[in-house]
């Protein structure tokens, strides 16, 4: 049976010298700053798609009270206090500083400045509405209630 000797060449500890290490953490430093930098362009869309999608929920729940108690109900946007509330359940949305708004209720252009009433009918129809939701970053997102189903959905400009 042989036994392995231990050789000076064999306790000398490799590893990494100074240079490799600066090397390899200015990498890993430049992928983070590019990661960041990437990230920072998708605050304001995922600001304004969150924003969106609250709007659309908001609307939906309205709508699905209106079915279940067969009356109306309506959710109110107010373009100068920068809000979309649904008092029957005491639920509000503040519109972010970053977007704007423009709204088509029932066929009308409204107004930028005003009370915007969205009505949904105990039958499941309602007024219709678009509200256009824009900011200076990206496309902007359009939610659509349907008039005569009551439905409401998202639609960003680049899948149209």
């Amino acid at each position: 049976m042989r036994r392995a000797q231990n050789t000076a060449a064999d306790d000398k500890i490799q590893g990494f010298t100074l240079v490799e290490l600066l090397v390899g953490l200015l990498i890993v430093a430049m992928a983070s700053g590019l990661a960041g930098f990437a990230l920072s362009g998708r605050q304001a869309e995922e600001g304004k798609a969150a924003f969106a999608t609250k709007v659309v929920q908001l609307l939906s729940v309205a709508h699905q009270d209106a079915l279940v108690t067969g009356t109306t109900r309506t959710v109110k946007l107010d373009l100068q206090s920068r809000n979309i509330a649904y008092l029957h359940r005491d639920k509000t949305e503040n519109i972010p500083d970053s977007v704007e708004i423009s709204v088509l209720v029932g066929l009308e252009l409204i107004a930028t400045d005003g009370l915007i009433p969205i009505l949904f009918f105990g039958e499941g129809g309602s007024t219709g509405a678009e509200i256009t939701i824009a900011d200076s970053d990206g496309p902007a997102i359009t939610v659509q209630t349907n008039w005569l189903t009551g439905l409401t959905y998202e639609i960003r400009d680049e899948d149209r």
